[in-house]
């Protein structure tokens, strides 16, 4: 087989490059690809990948490439009539310079990723998490559901204070922390907390009425999640509020997927549409068990156009197809996540600077959410005065965590999203207990460490510092000094989000409100005699004036009108996926020839996004191996060359054979005679013991 000036194999086969066989051969076509598999093709399988949906073809490597070209212009010259001067142009297209090569595979490379974004973005356009992410009114409008959760929360805490402020400060006590001894048995308390003793105080007052739904398709919106819930509960007159966590773009399973988490009103509300699901749930399987105790239900959510459309709008007419989603719900209460921080970060002696901090914080996170006055943390810890400093702290940590989603001790960061919280994906979503005992366990620690010095009674200068070079205690006073310098930046916002997303969003408001007006107009149509007539083909009612039309198209087609304001949100929504460097697009194959096969590399770059080519560094990596089996087997073959000499030197005489080698095998079919002698000396005989005798039967 030939090779290229690196060394590599040139695969020799006739015509262009072979389609992949996923997008071209059946899956259910037997083959053997072991035997059949041309070069740089996959094995055949069941799953289709994720970037199937937004590409054709993978991208090529640059070897790939450029035999790929190389075959192509050898295809144009022999289509020719033998011309000599497409002859020598193709020998000149052939000897292209390396430089000049590089630069064609980068506009390759640059085309091939800017429509596999652009492809992406006209796929999720529609989607309420990609408009929710990337429209300035959708970020105004989820800050402003989080500061109204924010405030909710704050008044909530006001009157469980007012209610009863002992079992709030109890139950929000974070220095009883105690450690499980480490063994090699993992043990249930270890990875899920529950068994702890969970502060009360610290848990959102949300918790008992919400539950998880999980792996939700990126087509799915919560108006569709809040609709298909509806339709189980009794009342549907109820609110229902749906938080969505983060889309995992990288899940090399379920890309794009999410998880949610719906808000009752109450918790019987709640259990209400859990029963009516489960039931349903059991009339579609056929049979009722005994003990129905699943702890994930399944149900379906219509998800046929994300704007509720059932009628194409234009002229030729016809339906929408229909299409739903199976989203699981998870019928048990949410776990809480409970951490033991270490000695050094639960020393007392940090009490009084970190309440200090804490207070900080929170003081400039109630004027960034605009927390009511009375509902924030001054005016709630004022009457506390007669508690202790670690009391207050800990009232402090509870406040953070609960209003503004603010993990003190772990790195002081504040989530945005309230349902990474809940999930546990983010820190917040852990409480961080205080060791109890904490100073017992240092003071210890350096007697423990002056014994060993030789000197028990002399403290040194490098004990006493032990906690400040401690890397925890370290890691934990920058992150607090980072928090506090940015409490600056958190007072001096104004606005929701910032001054340019709030510009937008309400430029945006002002398109929509335009853009209704017209609507309305066009898909109104007057008659001479002052009547109005609906002008949709599947319609065409006549109302007595405008005035009455207007009511119509605002009530029986207003996902119409949705889908033409969403409209105004385009053109923004572009520059923003134009500005972001790393998008949430899931990885793109690299077709790295029959060697490495096809390999994920992730899209990046801004105003021209580009993915690397893995295909040298695998190369490397593979000549790195290659050479260094090449060094175990010279060494393999010293070994057997130097073991040969010495035998050579002990027998005195040519190599003797290797010892054969032993084997545990035993052939049960090879039968031998052996001699067994049978004494029966000195043999103890059990004694039996008596009979019972058995009563007869008297006769009647």
């Amino acid at each position: 087989m030939p090779v290229d000036e690196f060394g590599r194999e040139i695969p020799v086969y006739g015509g262009k490059r072979p389609p992949s066989p996923r997008y071209d051969v059946p899956l259910e076509e037997p083959r053997s690809y072991r035997s059949r598999r041309a070069p740089s093709e996959s094995p055949p399988r069941r799953r289709p990948r994720p970037i199937e949906r937004y590409v054709q073809e993978p991208m090529l490597c640059e070897f790939v490439w450029k035999d790929q070209v190389q075959r192509d212009q050898e295809d144009q010259g022999r289509g020719s009539e033998g011309d000599s001067m497409v002859n020598q142009e193709k020998n000149q297209q052939v000897g292209l310079g390396q430089n000049e090569q590089k630069e064609s595979y980068d506009d390759y490379r640059q085309r091939y990723c800017l429509n596999y974004v652009r492809q992406f973005f006209n796929e999720h356009m529609d989607d309420s998490w990609f408009r929710n992410r990337y429209s300035p009114l959708g970020r105004k409008r989820i800050v402003e559901q989080h500061l109204e959760r924010a405030s909710a929360e704050a008044q909530v805490i006001r009157e469980e204070l007012e209610r009863d402020r002992d079992l709030f400060i109890r139950c929000a006590m974070l220095g009883e922390g105690i450690k499980e001894r480490s063994t090699g048995l993992k043990r249930k308390h270890d990875e899920n907390s529950t068994d702890m003793n969970v502060p009360t105080s610290h848990v959102l007052s949300l918790t008992n009425r919400v539950v998880r739904l999980m792996d939700i398709p990126p087509h799915v919106t919560e108006n569709q999640l809040i609709t298909a819930l509806l339709d189980h509960s009794t009342n549907p007159a109820i609110q229902i509020q749906v938080f969505s966590g983060s889309v995992r773009a990288q899940d090399e399973t379920n890309p794009l997927y999410r998880d949610a988490f719906c808000v009752f009103e109450s918790s019987d509300i709640k259990q209400d549409i859990l029963s009516n699901i489960q039931k349903t749930s059991v009339e579609s399987e056929g049979h009722v068990p005994r003990k129905d105790d699943r702890k994930v239900l399944e149900f379906d959510v219509e998800c046929s156009d994300p704007y509720g459309r059932l009628e194409v709008e234009d002229e030729s007419g016809g339906t929408v197809p229909h299409r739903k989603a199976s989203i699981f719900i998870a019928t048990g209460n949410l776990p809480q996540k409970v951490v033991v921080l270490s000695a050094a970060v639960s020393s007392k002696d940090r009490i009084a600077k970190d309440k200090e901090a804490a207070c900080l914080m929170a003081r400039a996170l109630d004027l960034m959410n605009k927390i009511p006055n009375d509902c924030r943390l001054d005016n709630l810890i004022d009457p506390l005065t007669n508690y202790s400093s670690e009391d207050i702290l800990d009232v402090s940590i509870a406040y953070l965590r609960r209003v503004h989603l603010f993990s003190f001790y772990n790195g002081c960061l504040r989530s945005d999203n309230f349902a990474d919280v809940l999930s546990g994906s983010h820190p917040t979503g852990t409480i961080h207990l205080r060791l109890k005992g904490a100073d017992d366990i240092l003071h210890k620690a350096k007697e423990d460490t002056s014994v060993g010095n030789g000197d028990k009674t002399k403290v040194t200068d490098a004990d006493e510092n032990s906690k400040a070079t401690d890397l925890l205690v370290m890691r934990l006073d920058d992150s607090i000094r980072k928090a506090s310098e940015a409490t600056k930046d958190w007072v001096t916002n104004d606005g929701f989000v910032n001054r340019v997303v709030d510009t937008e969003a309400s430029e945006i408001e002002e398109l929509e409100r335009q853009t209704e007006i017209e609507w309305i107009n066009q898909h109104g149509v007057v008659d001479g005699d002052g009547r109005a007539r609906c002008s949709f083909h599947f319609c065409r009612k006549l109302f007595k004036d405008m005035n009455f039309l207007e009511k119509h198209l605002r009530k029986k087609h207003s996902e119409f009108l949705k889908a033409e304001i969403a409209k105004c949100h385009d053109s923004y929504m572009m520059r923003a996926w134009d500005s972001e460097r790393c998008r949430p697009v899931p990885s793109i194959l690299v077709d790295c020839g029959s060697n490495f096969g096809l390999v994920p590399s992730q899209v990046v770059g801004s105003n021209s996004p580009i993915a690397e080519d893995p295909e040298p560094e695998m190369w490397k990596k593979e000549e790195e191996r290659r050479k260094r089996l090449t060094e175990q087997e010279a060494q393999r073959h010293q070994h057997r060359h130097r073991r040969a000499s010495d035998q050579n030197e002990n027998n005195d005489g040519p190599a003797s054979a290797p010892p054969p080698r032993r084997s545990n095998f035993v052939d049960v079919d090879d039968m031998k005679e052996e001699k067994v002698a049978l004494s029966f000396e000195n043999v103890e005989v059990p004694v039996q013991p008596p009979k019972k005798k058995k009563k007869k039967k008297k006769l009647l």
